[in-house]
C-alpha cells in the first residue's frame, strides 16, 4: 500500500515538475532588433542582412543571423516580426519578402521610383529550427542598410 501512495506520489511530482517546466519555457523572453551597417545595390532574390543588433534577449545563436541574415528559431511560440527596408530605385517596383522556411509568406512594397521605405509585419507561429529571413524580390537599385531594420519578438 505504502509502495502504491509513494508511486502515485512520484508521478505526481513528476506531472508538477514537468507544468512548472512547460510554464517557464512560455514566459521565457524571446527576440531581437537589428539594423543593417552599409549600403549597396542589390538584385533580385539577395538575401538583407541585419548585423548591427540593437537589443537582443533569450537567444543564443544570433551569430549565424549576423553573417547570413537567416534567423533560426530557438524556442517554438507566436512570433511578431517587423522589417523596414530604405531603398532606392530607378524606374521599377523596389519591393521584398518575408519567407518562413524557403516560402515567401509576404510581398512588401518600398517605392517605384526615387527613394522611400516600406514597412512590413508578420504575426506568425514558429516551432524550433524554422528559419525567417527578408528576401529583395525585385531589383532594388540601392538598398541603405543603416536606416533598414529587423525586429522579431516571440509574444507567446
Amino acid at each position: 500500500m505504502s509502495q502504491t501512495i509513494g508511486r502515485a506520489l512520484e508521478n505526481q511530482n513528476l506531472m508538477v515538475n514537468s507544468t512548472l517546466e512547460e510554464i517557464i519555457e512560455r514566459n521565457i523572453h524571446v527576440g531581437f532588433t537589428a539594423f543593417g551597417r552599409s549600403s549597396g545595390h542589390r538584385q533580385p532574390a539577395h538575401i538583407l542582412k541585419f548585423p548591427d543588433i540593437k537589443s537582443s534577449f533569450g537567444l543564443t545563436g544570433l551569430l549565424k543571423f549576423t553573417s547570413s541574415g537567416e534567423f533560426t528559431c530557438e524556442r517554438s511560440g507566436i512570433y511578431l516580426i517587423s522589417v523596414t527596408v530604405m531603398a532606392c530605385a530607378e524606374s521599377t517596383d523596389a519591393t521584398y519578402d518575408i519567407y518562413k522556411n524557403n516560402i515567401s509568406l509576404m510581398q512588401y512594397y518600398i517605392t517605384q521610383s526615387g527613394c522611400n521605405s516600406g514597412s512590413g509585419t508578420l504575426f506568425i507561429r514558429l516551432t524550433v529550427n524554422d528559419t525567417v529571413y527578408v528576401k529583395t524580390h525585385s531589383s532594388i537599385y540601392y538598398v541603405y542598410y543603416n536606416w533598414s531594420s529587423n525586429s522579431i519578438l516571440k509574444i507567446a
